[in-house]
C-alpha cells in the first residue's frame, strides 16, 4: 500500500504492526475523534494531502497549536508490542511540526516518542514515529504539535500497534 501526496510517496507501516486504529485520519466527512490542543480551534478545510479535505488548527499568537486523538485510538496496549504513527502536515515555512506518541496509564505518562521536521516549504510533509509499549493495559495518545500562533494543516493520520 502506498500513501500518496501531491509531493511525496512513501510506503505504509511495515507488515505485522497490526490493523489501522485511526477511524478518521483523512477528515473527508468530519473531525470526529480529534480535538485541538491549548485552546486552539480546529476546522475542516479543502485541500488534503491525498483527498479533498484536511484539518486546520489555529491559535492566537504565542499559543502552540496541535491536534490530539480524543479518545485515544489505542485505548489498551500489550507490553512488548510497537506502535507506529504517521501523518501528512503543512505549515508556514520554518515552523517546527512534530508527531508524538505518548504512552499513558491513568494520569501518568510512561514515556513518549517524538519526530519533528522544520517545515522547508508550504508543501505537504510526511512525519512518522514509533514507540515500543512498556506497560500492558496502558493507552497510546497520538498528537501533532505545531508552532506557536502558526496555522497547521494535518491529513492522512495513521496508527498501528502490534
Amino acid at each position: 500500500m502506498k500513501l500518496r501526496s501531491p509531493n511525496h510517496a512513501t510506503t505504509a507501516p511495515p507488515a505485522g504492526v497490526g490493523p489501522e486504529l485511526v477511524g478518521n485520519g483523512d477528515f473527508e466527512t468530519t473531525l470526529s475523534g480529534w480535538v485541538a490542543t491549548n485552546g486552539a480551534s480546529i476546522t475542516r478545510v479543502t485541500g488534503g494531502s491525498s483527498g479533498s479535505w484536511s484539518a486546520r488548527v489555529a491559535a492566537p499568537a504565542g499559543v502552540a497549536v496541535g491536534i490530539d486523538d480524543a479518545p485515544n485510538w489505542q485505548p489498551v496496549t500489550v507490553a512488548g508490542t510497537t506502535c507506529v504513527a504517521s501523518a501528512w502536515v503543512r505549515s508556514t515555512l520554518g515552523t517546527s511540526v512534530a508527531i508524538e506518541l505518548r504512552e499513558v496509564s491513568g494520569l501518568n505518562e510512561i514515556g513518549a516518542a517524538t519526530s519533528a521536521v522544520m517545515v522547508p516549504s508550504s508543501a505537504w510533509h510526511y512525519l512518522a514515529v514509533s514507540r515500543p509499549v512498556q506497560v500492558a493495559g496502558s493507552s497510546i495518545d497520538l498528537r501533532i504539535i505545531g508552532g506557536a500562533g502558526v496555522p497547521l494543516q494535518v491529513d492522512g493520520l495513521s496508527e498501528h500497534c502490534g
